[in-house]
């Protein structure tokens, strides 16, 4: 027996799709983003597509609409996974230099994410999700959806879930490659005045150089730091823009225009 949704179909699965990607999306996905505001959001959004979107059968009966319905869950929470990325990575980057330059009991509670982080962590996620913002990425996460409605259309992100599985350890690496392209300069100076301190300690045992070596590491990992800041907001545009094309490419969307 057929469920009476043949108009309402498309925007039903839409909304779900977008309701996913919500869910786990930077700046959408944010802890203090109310979920009335998203649902509003995946709602009004869904309401615009869905007169433009291929047509879609309606489900045949309540098991075939919760299947469906799971299948267009996960392809948004996909797409929001893979496009945030590289807003986990740049966390990554700061935990791995608060450690490097004895900054790690600096910890903060990140107000995003409820979680305790070390404070460059949380500097470099916020100047992350703000390079996110200015770039546009908030809206062109909307754009993909747009364009993969038409190479999937709603009610049939089951076909594209072998993409998402192939997606999601792709977008684990570009986490390991940002993090690693952030962090780069600032861990490889404050390991360098590491060694040094070392050689000097080692040829002047007399002096106590413990008393001195936590604040030269910070202060160098800091000047590093200033000086790689200009740098960080266009690596981050283009780490956002890499993680954008992939979750594009994990929602059977081909990157470009």
């Amino acid at each position: 027996m057929s469920l009476p949704l043949l108009p309402l179909s498309a925007g039903l699965f839409l909304m779900v799709r977008l309701t996913g990607l919500m869910a786990a999306a930077p700046f959408f996905g944010l802890e203090g983003f109310p979920w009335a505001l998203r649902l509003l959001l995946a709602l009004g959004t869904a309401v615009v597509l869905a007169p433009v979107a291929p047509p879609t059968a309606p489900p045949a009966d309540l098991v075939d609409l919760a299947l469906r319905g799971a299948a267009e869950a996960l392809l948004g929470l996909g797409l929001g996974l893979c496009a945030g990325m590289f807003l986990a990575g740049a966390k990554l980057a700061g935990q791995w230099m608060g450690l490097q330059m004895g900054l790690g009991f600096a910890g903060l509670v990140d107000p995003g994410s409820n979680d305790p982080q070390g404070a460059l962590a949380h500097l470099l996620s916020w100047i992350a999700l703000a390079v996110f913002v200015a770039a546009d990425g908030h809206h062109g996460l909307l754009w993909a959806v747009a364009r993969g409605c038409q190479s999937v259309p709603p009610g049939e992100a089951a076909r594209s879930l072998g993409a998402l599985a192939l997606g999601v350890p792709q977008a684990g690496a570009a986490l390991f490659f940002a993090a690693v392209s952030f962090a780069a300069p600032v861990v490889a100076v404050v390991f360098s005045v590491q060694v040094g301190l070392a050689l000097l300690a080692r040829a002047a045992p007399q002096f106590n150089l413990l008393s001195i070596g936590f604040i030269v590491t910070i202060l160098a990992g800091l000047w590093v730091l200033s000086l790689s800041l200009e740098g960080v907001g266009e690596s981050v545009r283009w780490e956002s823009q890499r993680s954008l094309d992939l979750a594009l490419q994990t929602g059977g969307v081909q990157a470009g225009p």
